[in-house]
C-alpha cells in the first residue's frame, strides 16, 4: 500500500489541479468537478491527492467494518462502483478507482469533497459541521441543519443580495489560539435542487450526477479568509409558522444541538476526535452565539425570512456589508467562457 510519494518510484503523475478546500490548498492529480478551481498560485500546498494503481485497504487495521478501516494515521473507505479512498496523516488523499469501467470523476469528486476530506480534517483534529455560511460585515453567519432543510438555498439567496459565500453544506470550524471560533472558506460549488434553482433564477451549471435533479450553481463572491463566527442558526421548518422566528438557544441545549449537526458522526467516533467537537460546541454555546431559526415551509415567504435575519443581525451589532467593490476580504468571480467561477 502506498504511504508516501517516495514509495512509488517511477510513477509519473499527470499535471495537477489546484483547489481550496476548508481553508487548505489541495493539489490534485485529477480534476474535481465539485470544486471551484483555485484562481491563484499558492506559496505551498497543504494536501495532495493522487491516484493509486493498487488497492488501498490497510493490511492490518486497528478497527474495521465492511467498507472502512482505521489505523493510527490512515482512514480507508470503499464506495461501491466508485472506488477506494484513503486519507493519510492529514496530508495526503489516495484514490483507487473501481476497476472494470471508465473512471467516474463526478462521483469520485463528491466523495473526495465530502467523506474523504472530512476524514483528513479529522486527522488534523479539525471539526466539520453540516452548515452553510455567509459573510456579514466581516464575520461568519452559519445556517446549520441536516440535508433538506434549506440551508444552501438560504445561503444562495443571501449571496444574491451581496453577501460573500464562505462555505456550502460543509463547514470546517476550529478554535484559534485566542479561543475564538472561526469558520474556514471553502471551494465546494454550491448545489441546489431544481426547484430552488428556478425560484432564485440561477443559471444551473450542470447536474451533480446523471439522473439526479440537483445542480451546481455559481457564487458571485466568495470569502478567501477564515472569519470569526457571529451567529449559528439551527434551521427548522414548520407548517404552522406564519413567519420566520429567531430565538436564542440556552447554552445547555445548544451544545447537544450543535453536536447533532456534526458531519459523519460515525467517522468522528472511529477516529476519536469527539473531544474537539465538544470543546468547539461549548465555546459557541457559552458565547451565546446559537439561535433557533424556525422557517415556514412556504417558499414564497423566503424574502421575509432574509428580512427577519437582517433585523436580527442589526440587533447583534452586525451591519450590512459595504458595496462589493469595497470589500477587502472577498474576491469577485471573474467571468469565464465556460460559465464557471474561477476566483480562489
Amino acid at each position: 500500500m502506498p504511504s508516501a510519494e517516495a514509495s512509488r518510484p517511477g510513477v509519473e503523475h499527470a499535471p495537477t489541479h489546484l483547489y481550496r478546500v476548508s481553508g487548505l490548498t489541495l493539489d490534485s492529480e485529477i480534476a474535481l468537478p465539485s470544486l471551484f478551481p483555485c484562481g491563484f498560485t499558492p506559496d505551498r500546498t497543504d494536501v495532495e491527492l493522487r491516484l493509486s494503481p493498487t488497492p488501498l485497504r490497510p493490511p492490518v487495521p486497528d478497527r474495521a467494518g465492511a467498507n472502512w478501516a482505521v489505523t493510527s494515521d490512515r482512514f480507508w473507505l470503499d464506495v461501491t462502483d466508485v472506488g477506494e479512498f484513503l486519507a493519510e496523516a492529514g496530508r495526503r488523499l489516495w484514490v483507487h478507482p473501481t476497476a472494470g469501467g471508465p473512471r467516474n470523476d463526478e462521483a469520485v469528486s463528491l466523495v473526495v469533497a465530502g467523506t474523504a476530506m472530512a476524514a483528513l480534517l479529522h486527522q488534523r483534529n479539525g471539526c466539520v459541521f453540516h452548515a452553510s455560511a455567509v459573510d456579514v460585515a466581516g464575520r461568519a453567519v452559519l445556517f446549520m441543519a441536516p440535508s433538506g432543510h434549506g440551508k444552501s438555498t438560504l445561503a444562495a439567496r443571501l449571496t444574491r443580495q451581496g453577501h460573500s459565500l464562505i462555505a456550502d453544506d460543509f463547514c470546517r470550524i476550529d478554535l484559534d489560539d485566542l479561543d475564538a471560533v472561526r469558520v474556514h472558506p471553502d471551494g465546494r460549488r454550491p448545489k441546489l435542487w431544481r426547484d430552488a434553482v428556478d425560484r432564485l433564477h440561477l443559471p444551473a451549471e450542470g447536474a451533480i450526477l446523471p439522473l439526479i435533479d440537483k445542480f451546481y450553481v455559481g457564487a458571485d463572491r466568495r470569502a478567501v479568509e477564515s472569519e470569526p463566527i457571529a451567529a449559528v442558526y439551527l434551521m427548522r421548518r414548520s407548517h404552522e409558522a406564519p413567519a420566520a422566528s429567531i430565538t436564542a438557544v440556552p447554552p445547555s441545549a445548544a451544545v447537544g444541538a450543535l453536536l447533532g449537526n456534526a458531519f459523519r458522526p460515525r467517522q468522528i467516533a472511529r477516529l476519536g476526535v469527539g473531544a474537539a467537537y465538544l470543546q468547539t460546541a461549548r465555546a459557541l454555546a457559552s458565547a451565546g452565539k446559537v439561535f433557533d431559526l424556525v422557517n415556514p415551509f412556504d417558499p414564497g415567504l423566503s424574502g421575509a425570512t432574509t428580512a427577519r435575519l437582517m433585523e436580527h443581525w442589526a440587533a447583534l451589532g452586525l451591519t450590512r456589508p459595504p458595496p462589493a467593490a469595497d470589500r477587502s476580504n472577498s474576491i469577485p468571480g471573474p467571468a469565464r467562457t465556460d460559465g464557471r467561477d474561477a476566483s480562489p
